[in-house]
């Protein structure tokens, strides 16, 4: 069926190309030639502002002169329009020249928001939840991805900024919490019109406009990918005239941000003793008479990074362009660990007449770069004792020291070096059939090639005498096809009707050739032979998946008073089975301009625009493997000789369906003093259903696990938007905009509300919240035996001592008190499995009130995801000085620190850490956080990943950026022939409020079941910088 749909595009996309190429010289014979230059209040030319005919697409926008050029029929109105600016129309009849003055705005209500699928609405005239952020915003924070441009600023929209740490790095992006548990929560990025695998090839510069579509009668217009919320990213066009040059260079410098207690040599030799090891130093031996501080040496290094991105743009008669480079060299504060790369972007229009405009989009990325195993790498530099020899007396470096590897060696000499290759080709046809009628028809094919090589030479081996490689190569192909009409008509001037009817389908392909080798003759050139592979562990694997959609979209404004928009969407994923390919998925929304009604004449004009929404809508959601509905057959070993097959682990189900989101949402925007001060509230109601999850099955049937839709997970949220301009003069104003979001997500249903461990942390039960912690609650450690002492109720005695601070005795037995009142009732003691709790033991908190600490007394400790986060950008500008600050933050989540968890219980040659060697239980009596080291793995002392004593609390707060921006004056820059010059210097990541003990508490996950285990991540740059950017 597929196909079908795909020959009857193909089809129109021919029949519309042939109408297009017959109405070539009909049409434009009709037009004149219209020029101008626009301004603003003080006469200065403006650049970029938009220039169109009104009820068309056809437009275009000023040069850095401020002029433009544009054909017309002489009955047409033109729009003039740019953010921050009040909208002009003017009639052109029989005029040549139309010069244009406009005037400051501080209303936003009129800027044009991207609502999918060639469809547009003025920000007033919205009637689901989306958020917009226009390029002026993007620039004044100098980022260097797009989640460096979207944090802080979108309300329900959770964005963890991974660039501040690993070089080349990216971060990940929730919109209104987790919609699924089967992993990829993220949401659909579309670029120009077409799925982009997650945004993180975008040069921000190159970005117009970021609008986020966050409810679903939004999102549903692009179906099944858009359960977690869409990203739509419009890119830069060039405009009539003269070209333009921008030049941008930034240069970075960094350090790590935060520190951690590493223990030192005397702290690992007081560990020893803990350890009840012998601590005897060889004086002879310098390999263990050092003093290293391996956090510095591997860490604590100079961070660069240095960008320069270069952009042309222009036009002439029909015919516009806008193209980029951008470079990005990022060396970190690990030793050897870099990234660079560079993009280019290349957008060209052509406009055939006033009826056809083809648009031509081609990007390309390159990235290669040094990855550093960074979870292995801080255990080390956690786990290796500082006594330890990092060099030679001669100089050189030492491997392997009392069973502990070299991270300094490692990370100089091993190799694991990503390389990717990205293109992306979309080519676009316009077809104006009518003024109220558009066709559009697009075609775009993306190749993604990534390789990875990995090598370590001998010298890092135990023995020294062994290396060992890995060469893989992935390839991912993707097409897309789109066609679709989008009907605009106004009646009677009061009623507009939009109406939108397409198609699309797309297919994904992705094939791995992974192999691996040992005791290659050459460390130099890295090759591989078929006598240096490892059979067992080479390999090649693909996959492949397609969809195909029919799609619709109507709406209807009454004078901008009553708005309503519904649409339909009708998804085929071959990734289910036969019965349950399609999916049918309706929303519906509507809103109310209330100000405009006469009851409201009263309020204003403080109240200038008050508008209240509703909108509700369908999800789908196909993310599982390709081939689930299958039970699969995995090719590999061989048995005498002959190769074999065997069948998957995984019991293919051929009635699995899509899981479905639905999602409520009422909310109400309000605009007061001219646009000055705005407000908008949202809350939501997102429940998904069908829930695609991988269940365990019993050993018995010779599976272990089946892909089913299993139950229903709720997440409920509130969102507040303000923004504001509290001052305003000619020489000084100040801009506040913030955001603030609420969200709670639980579990509302499991297939026979069965609970079940998505790790060896976490619990999924019906009623939960998602990300919920399991385990034991610590409550410390017995001081003495005596003090494992309980009443009937299992409440804890109070020990009393004597006057050399010993349990006091009477009787023969030892005195309590409860409540401040001596206890003359019975004493119960808790109990292990392996025996009776005494002092130096951990004590537990004994949940089922029994004798015994065992299973049943686990409980839930906490949970990852945070209560509320937000973001709060304020803009300062004085005459030509501009400063932008941004503040985000989170509260309420928690994170388990597994990394301090194994820094205190290394190995016996490991280094321990300084919390443990201050905190530990030595001797009878003593108060601390850590049981007797020697009998840690008796009577359940450890609790190893379920223990509350590492759940953290991830509150924090984080000034996010920092950018001061001098712009010179015209007059001057003018004499270096420049059109315009601005410097700035800027800092990323420069203060964070936490009590959290890692590295940091913000940190992705990839998988939505198990967030919030800190178990080494790389840790973040505190960054200092400058910059200049030059228009010529």
């Amino acid at each position: 069926m597929i196909k079908s749909i795909t020959k009857m595009g193909c089809f129109v996309l021919f029949l519309f190309l042939a109408l297009g190429s017959i109405g070539l010289p009909v049409f434009a014979q009709q037009n004149i030639r219209l020029s101008g230059k626009v301004t603003n209040k003080k006469g200065e030319a403006l650049q970029g502002v938009t220039v169109r005919i009104k009820g068309k697409s056809q437009g275009t926008s000023t040069d850095a002169t401020g002029k433009y050029q544009l054909d017309v029929a002489p009955s047409s109105t033109v729009v003039f329009s740019q953010v921050g600016m009040k909208e002009q129309e003017r009639t052109v009849g029989n005029q040549r020249q139309l010069d244009v003055t406009l005037e400051d705005s501080d209303n936003a209500l009129d800027e044009i928001v991207v609502t999918g699928y060639g469809g547009v609405a003025k920000k007033r005239d919205l009637t689901g939840a989306i958020s917009s952020v226009n390029a002026k915003k993007i620039e004044e924070r100098q980022p260097i991805n797009l989640f460096d441009a979207l944090q802080g600023q979108a309300a329900g929209v959770l964005i963890v900024n991974d660039g501040g740490g690993a070089p080349g790095a990216t971060g990940s992006i929730q919109v209104r919490g987790t919609s699924t548990l089967n992993g990829g929560n993220g949401p659909l990025y579309l670029v120009d019109g077409v799925i982009n695998p997650d945004g993180a090839t975008i040069n921000p510069t190159d970005i117009e406009n970021i609008e986020v579509l966050k409810d679903a009668a939004s999102a549903s217009i692009y179906g099944s990918r858009a359960a977690n919320g869409v990203i739509l990213i419009t890119t830069k066009r060039g405009s009539e005239g003269r070209p333009m040059v921008n030049v941008n260079y930034n240069h970075l410098f960094g350090r790590l941000a935060h520190y951690i207690p590493v223990s030192n040599s005397a702290e690992v030799r007081a560990f020893r003793y803990i350890q009840g090891l012998n601590t005897n130093t060889d004086s002879i031996n310098p390999s263990f008479n050092s003093d290293n501080d391996l956090q510095r040496l591997l860490l604590g290094n100079l961070a660069q990074k240095k960008e320069i991105k270069m952009s042309v743009s222009g036009g002439q008669k029909n015919l516009r362009y806008y193209s980029s480079l951008n470079y990005l060299d990022d060396k970190s504060i690990i030793l050897n660990s870099y990234a660079k790369r560079l993009q280019s972007r290349i957008n060209v229009e052509y406009q055939f007449s006033s009826k056809l405009r083809y648009s031509n989009n081609i990007s390309f990325s390159w990235q290669k770069g040094n990855t550093i195993p960074i979870g292995n790498t801080i255990r080390v530099v956690m786990d290796r004792p500082a006594y330890s020899l990092i060099y030679y007396p001669d100089g050189s470096l030492t491997s392997y020291i009392g069973s502990k590897r070299n991270p300094v060696a490692n990370a100089l000499f091993e190799k694991n070096i990503d390389e990717t290759y990205s293109g992306q080709l979309n080519n676009q046809l316009d077809y104006q059939i009518r003024d109220d009628l558009k066709f559009t028809t697009l075609f775009n094919v993306r190749l993604d090639n990534l390789q990875n090589t990995q090598f370590s030479p001998r010298f890092l081996s135990a023995n020294k005498d062994q290396n060992s490689g890995t060469n893989e190569f992935n390839k991912t192909f993707t097409w897309e096809f789109q066609s679709y009409l989008n009907y605009n008509k106004t009646f009677a001037q009061d009623h507009n009707v939009t109406a939108l009817l397409g198609f699309s389908s797309d297919r994904r392909r992705y094939d791995r050739f992974h192999s691996e080798y040992m005791n290659s003759v050459n460390e130099e050139v890295l090759v591989t032979f078929p006598d240096y592979l490892t059979p067992s562990k080479t390999y090649t694997t693909a996959t492949a998946n397609a969809s195909a959609s029919v799609f619709s979209r109507i709406g209807y404004n009454y004078k901008g008073r009553y708005l309503v928009q519904g649409s339909y969407r009708r998804d085929g994923s071959s990734r289910f089975g036969a019965a349950n390919k399609w999916g049918n998925f309706l929303s519906a929304s509507a809103a109310w301009r209330f100000s405009d009604e006469n009851f409201m004449k009263w309020a204003k004009p403080a109240l200038v625009d008050a508008k209240l929404r509703y909108s509700i809508g369908q999800l789908g959601n196909d993310k599982v493997g390709d081939y689930e509905s299958y039970t699969k057959v995995a090719f590999g070993g061989s048995y005498n000789g002959v190769g074999g097959a065997a069948l998957t682990s995984t019991f293919g189900n051929n009635r699995i369906k899509w899981e479905t989101t639905t999602q409520n949402n009422v909310g109400l925007d309000l605009t007061f003093l001219n646009g000055r001060l705005g407000f908008t509230a949202d809350y939501y109601v997102k429940t998904t259903t069908d829930l695609l999850y991988p269940r365990e099955l019993a050993k018995e049937t010779g599976y272990a696990k089946v892909n089913v839709n299993l139950g229903t997970i709720r997440n409920r949220g509130m969102e507040f938007v303000i923004s504001g301009k509290p001052i305003v003069t000619p020489d000084f104003s100040w801009e506040v905009n913030g955001n603030i979001s609420f969200e709670r997500g639980k579990i509302v249903k499991l297939a026979d509300g069965i609970p079940f461990f998505p790790g060896n942390k976490w619990y999924a039960e019906e009623g939960g919240r998602i990300g919920n912690f399991y385990g034991w609650r610590n409550l410390g450690v017995y001081s003495w035996d005596e003090s494992n002492a309980y009443n009937d109720n299992w409440e804890k005695l109070t020990l009393v001592l004597d006057d050399q601070g010993k349990p006091m005795y009477r009787d023969g037995k030892a005195v309590y008190t409860f409540n401040g009142s001596d206890y003359q009732g019975t004493v119960h003691q808790l109990y292990a499995p392996d025996g009776k709790l005494k002092g130096g033991d951990a004590e537990w908190l004994n949940n089922k009130k029994d004798s015994l600490i065992n299973d049943e007394d686990r409980m839930i400790l906490g949970n990852a995801t945070p209560n509320f986060y937000f973001g709060f950008m304020q803009t300062f500008r004085y005459k030509r000085f501009t400063l932008n600050v941004l503040f985000n933050g989170s509260f309420g989540g928690e994170v388990y620190n597994a990394l301090l968890q194994r820094q205190n219980y290394p190995s016996n040659t490991g280094a321990g850490s300084p919390d443990m060697v201050y905190n530990v239980w030595r001797k009878p009596g003593d108060v601390a956080k850590y049981p007797n080291y020697v009998e840690r793995n008796n009577r359940g002392n450890l609790k190893t990943n379920q223990n509350s004593l590492y759940i953290e609390d991830a509150t924090f707060v984080r000034l996010s950026s920092a950018r001061l921006a001098y712009t010179f004056d015209p007059q001057l820059i003018n004499r270096l022939k420049m059109k315009g010059l601005t410097a700035f210097v800027y800092g990323s990541n420069l203060l964070t409020w936490t009590n959290y003990r890692g590295y940091d508490p913000e940190f992705s996950t990839n998988n939505p079941l198990t967030p919030g285990e800190d178990d080494g991540r790389y840790p973040r740059r505190r960054e200092f910088g400058f910059g200049v950017n030059i228009n010529f």
